[in-house]
């Protein structure tokens, strides 16, 4: 008789130990996936107003009556020279 309460005892405690745990892990994965959404979230945000930022200077530099011209001119001195794309570009200024 006493032993049949110890290994009842000893089997509620093994069931009530699993739900804990099980129960534990469910709540740390919950909360494991609501940080990561907020990161994903807010790394979303900085980069969507980074690029908006981004988009905004162009715009504004866009609509400067020089833009065009400078870009031509630098196009055309880029041209002239004989600079490839990982060389040093040569100045006037001393290094």
């Amino acid at each position: 008789m006493v032993l049949l309460v110890l290994v009842s005892l000893s089997v509620s405690s093994l069931c009530i130990i699993w739900a804990s745990s099980s129960k534990a892990r469910t709540v740390l994965v919950e909360k494991n996936y609501e940080k990561l959404t907020v990161a994903r979230d807010m790394k979303r945000f900085f980069l969507e107003k980074f690029f908006s930022d981004q988009e905004a200077g162009i715009r504004a530099l866009s609509h400067l009556d020089e833009f065009h011209t400078t870009v031509h001119d630098l196009l055309y001195v880029y041209r002239r020279s004989e600079v490839g794309a990982q060389d040093v570009f040569p100045t006037d200024h001393p290094s």
